[in-house]
């Protein structure tokens, strides 16, 4: 690659191609798993016009992590702090339109730092181009941070206000953020919250988030500030928050216990819900008797059958005897021939460590998918099944997994002849123990 740049000062290279050079480059590094700007051949493009510059930034900069750390590969090495970071980018401003995507993790150190906050402020406002913004507070206070001050949260609000290219928000570890800073944000259509506790002023005015459209929720476990900021009614019994555009929902729910506080949400503001994801107990057994959860998806999904599209739920079994798709056929099977789902995605994990044998459980889904009729607007039904074992393997001769694979030609033999696309496959997946 040195020699062709080499050459490339003495003839000339179309900028067409040279163009598809950069992709194939940047293209490269992703597939690695590492930033463009570790790609010493795409780094050697960007000196030689300014049309080769320009590109090559769009991938060096479009995604950019801020935070102070000595292990992260998406670190550059000669910028270990977030205080280094700062300083380049305020230094080096010309690069700010290039990022798309950010990144930000502040430590309890960081945080009250009202110099950095200022500095961060004036950089953030200037990302008029930023598509998703990803916010890390180490658990620290969003609240205690006026908005009249230069800081990350007054920047934020800025950008809602002011962008139309910042349509996804991700809050990681965040205590308190206040939903009333959404407020306006016309533009914001994704809010992913990860172990973030949500706050509301029920005496304050309506936290209307008029643009929203998915709203991702993941907490801990002991923890329903979610449930608790989302329903809030004020004295008159309105809705403190409103999401009159909301069409997604997606749960990550980790213990049982927190069902009752997503129902809540699902039946506050789930009105008009085309798209609902359960990820069921992911890193936590499950506790109900069978892993039958069709109690709970008959109240979420039944009264929505005329506008839910979409269905996805992953499940895990960690006994012989469990059903797999956690009830979900069983609610299906309820559901009446006027419902307008198009779309089914089913991930299972099976642990090895507890599984012996496998029964008709895994038969459920096809007799339910069989009723001439009813799936007028299936288009596609999707089953993967994560084969998990730890190393040394529980499962040396492989039988698990082969079985699994023999169900597409018994148990699901009959869903492949269906009007509506079926997709079947069987993943292992090696932990380390």
């Amino acid at each position: 690659m040195s020699s062709l740049v080499k050459k490339s000062r003495n003839i000339t290279i179309p900028n067409d191609i040279l163009y598809e050079i950069i992709n194939i480059l940047a293209d490269k590094a992703s597939e690695d798993n590492r930033p463009a700007r570790q790609q010493p051949e795409l780094k050697a493009f960007h000196t030689l016009s300014s049309f080769c510059l320009h590109h090559t930034r769009k991938h060096i900069f479009a995604e950019v992590n801020l935070r102070t750390s000595s292990h992260s590969n998406w670190i550059p090495k000669h910028l270990p702090t977030l205080k280094d970071q700062v300083a380049f980018f305020t230094e080096h401003r010309g690069v700010l339109p290039y990022i798309h995507h950010l990144s930000l993790f502040m430590s309890p150190e960081e945080v009250p730092d009202s110099s950095l906050q200022a500095q961060l402020h004036d950089i953030m406002v200037q990302l008029s181009n930023m598509v998703s913004l990803q916010i890390d507070y180490d658990e620290m206070e969003w609240n205690n941070t006026p908005l009249t001050t230069s800081s990350i949260r007054s920047a934020l609000q800025t950008l809602l206000h002011s962008s139309q290219n910042l349509s996804e928000l991700y809050l990681r570890n965040v205590t308190n953020f206040c939903l009333h800073d959404l407020v306006d944000a016309t533009y914001l259509q994704h809010l992913d919250v990860y172990y973030t506790r949500l706050f509301v002023d029920g005496d304050g005015p309506k936290a209307e988030l008029n643009g929203l459209k998915e709203l991702t929720i993941r907490q801990d476990s002991a923890e329903d500030s979610f449930a608790k900021a989302l329903v809030l009614r004020d004295e008159d019994g309105n809705l403190v928050s409103t999401l009159p555009q909301l069409k997604a929902l997606y749960f990550d729910i980790t213990l049982e216990s927190e069902l009752p506080h997503i129902l809540k949400v699902v039946d506050t503001h789930g009105r008009s819900l085309e798209e609902l994801s359960l990820v069921l107990f992911r890193d936590n057994e499950p506790h109900s008797a069978n892993h039958d959860y069709s109690a709970w998806l008959n109240k979420m999904v039944l009264p929505r059958s005329q506008t839910l599209r979409k269905i996805m739920i992953e499940s895990i079994i960690c006994e012989d005897g469990q059903d797999p798709f956690s009830g979900l056929c069983s609610t299906l099977s309820c559901m009446t021939k006027d419902n307008v789902l198009a779309e089914l995605e089913v991930m299972v994990y099976v642990i090895t460590a507890s599984i012996t044998t496998l029964g008709d459980e895994w038969f459920e889904i096809s007799k339910v998918l069989d009723i001439n009729g009813k799936w007028k607007h299936l288009e596609k039904v999707k089953l993967e099944v994560i084969v998990e074992t730890c190393r040394p393997s529980e499962d040396p001769d492989g039988y698990l997994e082969h079985w699994l694979h023999g169900l597409r030609e018994t148990h699901f033999k009959a869903l492949f002849s269906q009007a509506f696309e079926f997709e079947y496959c069987v993943s292992p997946a090696v932990i380390d123990d």
